[in-house]
């Protein structure tokens, strides 16, 4: 048996995403067939990603499985397309697993007050105010009416409670308006965090994942 399918079986949950997505942005699947002959993997097709609609035999598919010894992700390629009785995307079995850093991509859906300031030499001074979308160790989502593009650095101080972080980072994608509001959705990468301060977002992350699951409101 292929090192690979010890990793998968049958209703196991898994992420799916194409190669321009990150992982926060993969979308919820589970395995819903393995072929006898090992060769190919059955996952159920989720109605709800435009991109995964738009994917074709052939085209390129990452899972991403977490596991007790971190988040692992696979590429593998579309061999067939299933609709009937429930819409099955078959792909290759994957040829291996890429542990990545578990601390740095669980991240936490929260609303934090953002202040920030555009750091670009021979730039306009820019700066605002925003409110995070989700909140991890290697970056996060927020959204503000200000103006960035892709590339931009920006100086930010984000309101963790009893705990404010000041970091630096690079905007990575632009993700759009939010509805009905002139705020636009960016998403950033924190540059060189330092560790002590790593420790401390990880540290929020978990704890506040830890209440919300005590409450009822996580699964």
């Amino acid at each position: 048996m292929p090192e690979s399918l010890l990793l998968l079986e049958v209703n196991q949950k898994i992420r799916l995403g194409v190669p321009a997505q990150e992982i926060d942005d993969y979308v919820s699947s589970y395995v819903a067939h393995i072929d006898d002959s090992r060769d190919t993997v059955g996952v159920a097709r989720p109605p709800e990603s435009l991109a995964l609609a738009r994917a074709g035999v052939g085209d390129t598919l990452m899972l991403c499985i977490v596991t007790e010894s971190g988040i692992m992700r696979a590429e593998t390629w579309i061999t067939s397309l299933e609709n009937e009785p429930l819409p099955i995307i078959y792909v290759h079995t994957p040829d291996g697993w890429e542990r990545l850093q578990r601390r740095r991509y669980v991240r936490l859906r929260c609303s934090l007050g953002v202040t920030w300031v555009r750091v670009m030499e021979g730039a306009p001074l820019l700066s605002g105010h925003g409110t995070t979308v989700n909140l991890s160790a290697g970056g996060m989502k927020f959204r503000t009416i200000g103006r960035l593009n892709v590339g931009d650095m920006i100086e930010m101080h984000i309101d963790i409670p009893r705990d404010p972080l000041e970091a630096l980072g690079r905007v990575a994608r632009v993700e759009g308006f939010v509805e009905g509001r002139r705020e636009r959705i960016y998403a950033i990468e924190f540059e060189s965090l330092p560790d002590l301060d790593e420790d401390r977002v990880v540290a929020y992350v978990f704890s506040e994942q830890m209440r919300l699951r005590r409450d009822g409101l996580m699964n």
